[in-house]
């Protein structure tokens, strides 16, 4: 009798990625059409309007489509697995291995269907350090539950072919990253390009026979407008600009962590230290690079405020001597409504300044404002390889005129003219 109860305790395991996927449908269906009726009553649409099949779809856009799309969706394969699930416990043939496979087709439903929501692809952005470290724990906690140690020989032998991978490829963000067009160019990018959305605003060509060192403003909460215009060709950045190819300059940091650096190195990024800079900027690649830098950095991520764009700049000069190092020409960028993807929360001022919140539980998603990235007019630089002191400060000064006037000539026609600028 024990046996028995033992046996069928095994099979009814496969019920649990059975009703996981079951709610996944429903969760999906919900969000549907809570955002079809947010459309429908935001846009004035009346019930006549809607008559003809296929119009809502039509009209819809992929924020209130792709939903639908992915309802449709779970309704294809995922009835096979219902009936898969159901005849593997009718006939008694549910073991460890069916269901540590129907817990892997459960979390890449998951996967998918946050594609098609969006939201998955900010979330892999601002927590890619936390999902990495996710990879590695949770074949470790199956090790634990399932008591399979041939578990813990696919671990090892992961981590030791990547990490002779890692150990060879170490210094690749510092010398100009792996660019792959056909990553950049991804269709998931367009769909976190129009979560917000996001749009690139050019001033004026540039010769694609010159580097360039583009400073980015503001820093924000998170850049995710950085992410989205320079490391994504999801606003037609090679259409506006050809044959310039934009690295957006990170932390060293963020190529530490395994998948996360090859994301970001396939995409163009690479480290923003000195040798990395001085590789792109002297030639050794070619011309026609653009570093994208974020040249705030932590102070102005957390003097972030939404009534004042602050640009933490005075101080930073290196830049400038790169620039007139090599020759490149500096464009000054500023990113108008990256300040208002995020609240600012004091907790009943105990925080300074507050911390970032957006939407959800724990605030990580950002709100869904336009952000509109306006590149400047180039700054050219005539070479100098060893210059002085105020040959630095003179072409510094010269910057933050640049990038006071590009803020001034373009709030008010992105909606921010009751916003101050402060530069620090």
């Amino acid at each position: 009798m024990v046996q028995y109860n033992i046996q069928e305790n095994q099979q009814l395991r496969i019920f649990g990625p059975f009703f996981a996927t079951m709610l996944l449908t429903i969760v999906v269906w919900v969000y549907m059409y809570i955002r079809r009726i947010h459309f429908i009553s935001s846009m004035n649409l009346r019930p006549e309007q809607l008559i003809r099949p296929g119009e809502l779809a039509r009209i819809s856009p992929p924020a209130v489509s792709n939903p639908s799309d992915n309802l449709k969706n779970l309704f294809e394969v995922p009835v096979l697995f219902y009936a898969l699930a159901i005849y593997l416990y009718i006939t008694k043939q549910v073991d460890t291995t069916y269901v540590v496979a129907a817990w892997i087709f459960f979390v890449f439903r998951v996967l998918h269907s946050s594609i098609h929501l969006v939201i998955i692809l900010v979330t892999i952005f601002l927590f890619s350090p936390i999902i990495t470290f996710l990879l590695i724990l949770i074949p470790i906690i199956l090790l634990c539950v399932f008591k399979q140690f041939w578990y813990l020989f696919i671990i090892l032998s992961i981590c030791l072919i990547y990490g002779c991978w890692f150990f060879f490829d170490y210094r690749t963000d510092s010398k100009g990253g792996r660019w792959s067009d056909r990553f950049r160019r991804l269709c998931i990018w367009k769909q976190f390009a129009n979560y917000f959305p996001l749009k690139l605003i050019k001033n004026e060509d540039l010769d694609s026979n010159r580097n360039y060192i583009f400073g980015y403003h503001p820093h924000g909460a998170f850049a995710l407008s950085a992410f989205g215009n320079f490391a994504t060709d999801a606003t037609h950045f090679s259409t506006y600009f050809p044959n310039i190819r934009p690295h957006l300059m990170l932390l060293r940091l963020q190529f530490l962590f395994p998948c996360t650096r090859d994301l970001f190195l396939n995409l163009g990024a690479c480290c923003v230290s000195r040798n990395s800079c001085e590789y792109l900027l002297s030639g050794k690649c070619g011309q026609g690079n653009a570093l994208v830098i974020v040249l705030g950095g932590v102070p102005e991520m957390h003097a972030t405020r939404n009534d004042t764009m602050i640009f933490y700049i005075k101080r930073r000069k290196g830049f400038v001597r790169l620039a007139l190092k090599y020759g490149a020409s500096l464009v000054p960028v500023i990113s108008f409504g990256e300040n208002e993807l995020y609240e600012r929360r004091t907790c009943f001022n105990l925080i300074p300044n507050g911390i970032p919140c957006g939407r959800f539980i724990i605030g990580h998603v950002p709100l869904r404002n336009p952000v509109i990235t306006v590149v400047g007019k180039p700054i050219h630089v005539n070479q100098i390889v060893d210059p002085t002191t105020t040959d630095i400060d003179q072409l510094h000064n010269e910057y933050i005129q640049a990038i006071e006037q590009l803020f001034e000539t373009n709030k008010c026609q992105y909606g921010l003219e009751h916003v101050n600028l402060e530069i620090i």
